[in-house]
């Protein structure tokens, strides 16, 4: 093979072809219709290659109507495993905030529902979280206007279940999300529980994330707060004495264990919060 080809093949291998599974939701205002247009034909193109035609919630033969702008929102559903899968495009036009302001009955439905994101985004931020949670419940409108995709967790949250599905398939058999939150988020969990794993390796995969939330438009949150401070988080190393066990479940009903098992858990996770 000449050094042409090898070139060509190793390009070809490093940045395959976009598919309809690569597609992503966007959103182009009435401003920017002009960008939306190449978007758009690249989106139906690929539906097209995977035999699918995009739904349209107007006539794209039509004259496109003022105050609108538009989006590209694929239709997924998540499979087996982890992930999802793009089922097909639907391109719709939105109208804009002054649109509705402008239509009867537009102001009382913004209200509506602007008063319901705002109490969700409250009752998010308030429920218990555990210790790795960076969470402030809002009060300042900046607060409130912040995209909720820049919350701390968003980017773990939005990669994990791809990420799960690669360390599996490298070996990692019992990892799931939790496990590895707490991998990453602690090099002495991470080298206690998965001692075959370096920690240049976990803070790859950090790294990896961060570019991939990067490249989906999310804020890396709590990934860049644990590349930052993994190898200060300590883990318990207090031997457990369980010698008195049968004693314990002797003496005392399940449902009484069930009641206290909570507390002590409780317990534990404040501790671990103020080690942290």
């Amino acid at each position: 093979m000449s050094a042409e080809n090898e070139n060509e093949a190793a390009t070809e291998a490093k940045d395959p072809a976009p598919t309809m599974q690569d597609i992503k939701q966007q959103y182009f205002g009435a401003e920017n219709l002009e960008k939306a247009e190449a978007a758009i034909a690249t989106a139906v193109d690929l539906c097209m290659e995977s035999d699918q035609e995009p739904v349209f919630n107007f006539d794209p033969e039509a004259d496109f109507p003022d105050d609108y702008g538009i989006a590209i929102v694929p239709l997924t559903k998540l499979i087996k495993g982890g992930g999802k899968q793009v089922l097909n495009v639907c391109i719709s036009a939105i109208p804009s905030v002054d649109a509705i302001a402008n239509a009867p009955g537009g102001p009382l439905w913004i209200a509506k529902q602007l008063s319901t994101i705002l109490i969700r985004a409250v009752k998010s931020a308030a429920m218990p979280k555990d210790d790795m949670e960076l969470a402030q419940i809002p009060f300042k409108i900046d607060d409130f206007i912040t995209s909720s995709r820049s919350s701390a967790m968003a980017a773990f949250n939005s990669l994990a279940a791809i990420y799960v599905k690669a360390l599996k398939a490298k070996g990692l058999t019992f990892i799931n999300k939790a496990l590895l939150r707490q991998a990453l988020s602690c090099a002495a969990f991470a080298e206690q529980q998965f001692p075959a794993v370096s920690q240049d390796n976990w803070i790859m995969v950090i790294n990896s994330m961060i570019a991939q939330a990067d490249k989906d438009g999310i804020e890396p949150g709590n990934l860049q707060h644990w590349l930052n401070t993994r190898h200060e988080v300590t883990v318990s190393t207090t031997n457990i004495d369980l010698t008195d066990i049968m004693a314990i479940t002797a003496d005392k009903p399940a449902d009484k264990i069930a009641e206290t098992a909570p507390m002590r858990e409780q317990d534990s996770d404040s501790q671990d919060s103020q080690s942290a």
